[in-house]
């Protein structure tokens, strides 16, 4: 059924229907539900219905096939070699405390800072560069490090003989809270401090500045992506905890 419409100058029409007045609208509106029957309605639905049931048959045989077409390519891959991820550890809370304790004491452990400052920083990065290269559909080879382009299919198989689901590893690095470089620039901005960093003092400032940002991310009230967990090992209560100990506790820098 189609409804012949026009409009000119200060009119409209509809089905021949000339729309000038209130009256003329109304006129209007009763031909349009009479055109709407029960007959009408019904055969409506039942297109609706065949084409929702075609499509639906459509998407599951392309499913089935995509289906095959992994199960064919994942026979030829050693499954030890599939989808094995490696991310950068997060940073003990036990170590953190330490090095907050002790510099407030004024002993300044060098060694612990760069523990702390390293781990954080390689954290950090692994997360912004491979958050840029799987936005533009790369994948950095955990085994070799060789940069993959994601094919069409999803399935990378890098030259040394580790393969992954493209899919995997995104959902991968968001389950293990890896920090992404757009979710909080400052993850960036740590890694630029502690590239410059050189004396005891200035990775204390890279240290307390990143985890300064993670207070006040927790204290922002936000209900997803909390910055701590995404750094520091615990629950996010007790990486909340942690990081108010610390903020409230004071520290001589």
């Amino acid at each position: 059924m189609e409804i012949q419409l026009f409009a000119f100058g200060d009119c409209f029409g509809i089905d021949g229907i000339i729309v000038r007045s209130k009256k003329d609208y109304k006129k209007a509106l009763a031909h349009v539900d009479s055109l709407y029957t029960d007959d009408f309605i019904k055969e409506y639905k039942e297109k609706i219905s065949t084409r929702n049931k075609k499509q639906t048959e459509r998407s599951k045989r392309l499913a089935e096939r995509r289906k095959n077409e992994l199960d064919d390519i994942l026979k030829t891959i050693e499954p030890q070699k599939l989808n094995k991820f490696k991310w950068s550890p997060k940073v003990s809370r036990n170590d953190i405390k330490r090095l907050y304790d002790l510099n407030a004491k004024l002993i300044y452990n060098d060694e612990l800072a760069d523990k702390v400052g390293f781990t954080l920083y390689t954290r950090c990065l692994q997360g912004r560069d491979e958050t840029i290269l799987h936005e533009n559909g790369k994948l950095l080879c955990h085994n070799c490090k060789k940069i993959c382009v994601s094919p069409a299919n999803g399935i990378i198989i890098c030259s040394c003989g580790y393969a992954y689901i493209f899919r995997e590893y995104r959902t991968n690095f968001n389950k293990n809270s890896m920090p992404s470089r757009s979710a909080t620039p400052f993850f960036n901005e740590f890694i630029t401090k502690w590239e410059r960093a050189k004396t005891y003092h200035e990775k204390m400032l890279a240290i307390d500045y990143i985890i300064h940002e993670c207070h006040l991310n927790m204290i922002s009230n936000v209900k997803r992506g909390f910055a701590g967990v995404n750094l520091i090992e615990g629950t996010k209560r007790q990486v909340s905890e942690l990081i108010l100990g610390l903020a409230y506790g004071g520290i001589a820098l």
